[in-house]
């Protein structure tokens, strides 16, 4: 909840932030200390004192996170002052690890696996079909009727691979929108930990544009070994575990 008000650049808006969160804190604890004086001068209850702490008392998590978040803030604001000329934004880490850190990682993991699982049953039905009919005797009267519809089925099936992988992205998308805003993708790559080995000075969203694409350049390769592998087993179970393999 601190990183959305802070995602995207420094402000003295966002320092106010912090000054207002601690002045809060501070008037919370006077009050708070004024419950507790009035309940040893016997001027108000026990459960009115116990009320009062429940409303006054901030949670330890809250002031962890919240020192947390200024320390890394104001790390930045210090970079800023040093490079006037480096674009400098806060990013929210929660949804930078869903896209590119370990949660992210192991979505991607499973993505690819249920893709090729599904293109396994898929293709080894739609390319072993001709096969189990007898009809691939009948296409070889003809190479070019033959090497047509092998082109046709392979183009088909590399459509169905993209449109599968897409889905995976925009449910991936929703997904992470629901956690936060990313931000800062006019950041220079350089600006961000998990890419400062990247040899190329280039925004996040060019960055990003190759990322997808090759994922997408997996779902087409895993779409043409599955379709080699139908083409030589020509039957539909093996055909599926050689490619789960």
């Amino acid at each position: 909840k601190i990183s959305e008000k802070l995602v995207g650049e420094l402000s003295e808006e966002k320092e106010d932030y912090f000054r207002n969160q601690k002045k809060h804190l501070l008037d919370n604890a006077k009050e708070l200390e004024q419950y507790q004086e009035q309940y040893t001068n016997g001027e108000i209850s026990q459960e009115l004192l116990i009320a009062a702490q429940e409303r006054l008392t901030v949670n330890d998590t809250f002031l962890e996170a919240l020192a947390q978040a200024e320390e890394q803030y104001y790390d930045l604001n210090n970079l800023s002052y040093e490079d006037g000329d480096m674009q400098i934004e806060y990013v929210d880490q929660c949804t930078w690890n869903h896209w590119f850190g370990s949660e992210g990682k192991i979505w991607r993991i499973a993505g690819v696996a249920i893709l090729i699982f599904i293109l396994s049953l898929v293709s080894a039905d739609f390319f072993t079909l001709e096969y189990t009919t007898g009809m691939d005797m009948m296409q070889k009267i003809s190479k070019k009727g033959f090497a047509e519809v092998s082109r046709c089925k392979l183009m088909v099936t590399v459509c169905y691979a993209l449109l599968l992988m897409s889905v995976m992205f925009v449910i991936a998308y929703i997904r992470i929108r629901s956690v936060g805003i990313f931000g800062g993708t006019r950041l220079s790559v350089y600006c961000i930990t998990y890419l400062s080995q990247f040899p190329l000075s280039i925004p996040v969203w060019l960055w990003w544009i190759g990322y997808v694409g090759i994922y997408l350049v997996v779902a087409i390769g895993s779409c043409l070994l599955i379709s080699l592998i139908t083409r030589m087993t020509k039957r539909k179970l093996p055909a599926i575990f050689i490619s789960l393999i």
